[in-house]
């Protein structure tokens, strides 16, 4: 469940520093699937390493200027 991350939209919003959109569901949904895999990787600074690691290479994030 997403209730059970060790981040929230709000931690995603902070790192990112982008307004709130559909991405924000989105990047939660890839962290759910990865913590599913590999339990260890649900700690703060893993996941919020994985979202920085995608808005610099993913397209589904608005930009900066958005």
């Amino acid at each position: 469940r997403l209730a059970d991350l060790a981040v929230d939209g709000h931690d995603l919003l902070g790192a990112a520093g982008l307004p709130p959109g559909p991405w924000v569901g989105t990047y939660l949904e890839r962290l759910l699937a990865s913590v599913v895999n590999d339990p260890r990787r649900n700690r703060r600074d893993v996941l919020l390493s994985d979202v920085r690691r995608w808005l610099a290479s993913d397209s589904v994030a608005p930009s900066a200027e958005a």
